[in-house]
């Protein structure tokens, strides 16, 4: 499989930011190319460029499947702006991987998706404060086997879990991103 390169410069957003390091997109990218076919979900999308670089690692590794976004876009406030969902299609739009991306405005929880629905891979970057790192935890980790978790280390709900996990047999880290994101698999 041909290397898959992905950098917040790379993405040319129209406007905001993807809110992660190259390191951490490059993990995103690569961690959706391993998953294979079928949807990734991603909880809290902001500006839409993590969600970019998922659905052009799905297209670049030739994998089915959708990029299927949650996100409320309460708080969506920075020193960037405030993310909209016009501004998160603007961006989508843009970079030509709209019909592989799709965004549910509402929040994480209760949990949107049908009981049944299954992903292959997923990140978790929403609201970051308790108890909604562990709440999006639990409901994503019934129905997918990777997930990415943003903000270990940095903001302590999202730490608080990290830490939770490292004691949980059912899972283990499989890699790690500088500077905040942690990738966990199922232990099969």
């Amino acid at each position: 499989m041909t290397p898959i390169t992905v950098t917040a410069e790379s993405l040319q957003l129209l406007r905001g930011r993807a809110c992660v390091s190259d390191d951490e997109l490059a993990l995103i990218a690569r961690t959706v190319a391993q998953a294979g076919d079928g949807d990734h979900l991603e909880i809290g999308s902001m500006w839409g460029g993590t969600a970019i670089a998922a659905a052009k690692a799905k297209i670049d590794a030739g994998h089915t499947g959708n990029i299927l976004c949650v996100d409320s876009f309460i708080g969506s406030d920075g020193e960037w702006g405030t993310a909209t969902p016009e501004i998160f299609w603007a961006n989508v739009q843009a970079a030509g991987v709209r019909k592989r991306v799709h965004l549910r405005v509402e929040s994480s929880s209760p949990w949107p998706f049908l009981p049944r629905k299954r992903f292959v891979s997923a990140l978790i970057d929403g609201d970051h404060g308790a108890p909604w790192p562990q709440t999006d935890w639990d409901n994503v980790s019934k129905v997918c086997p990777l997930i990415l978790v943003h903000d270990v280390g940095r903001d302590s709900a999202c730490t608080d879990l990290h830490n939770r996990l490292l004691d949980d047999p059912e899972w283990k880290v499989l890699e790690y991103a500088q500077p905040w994101m942690y990738l966990y698999g199922r232990v099969t």
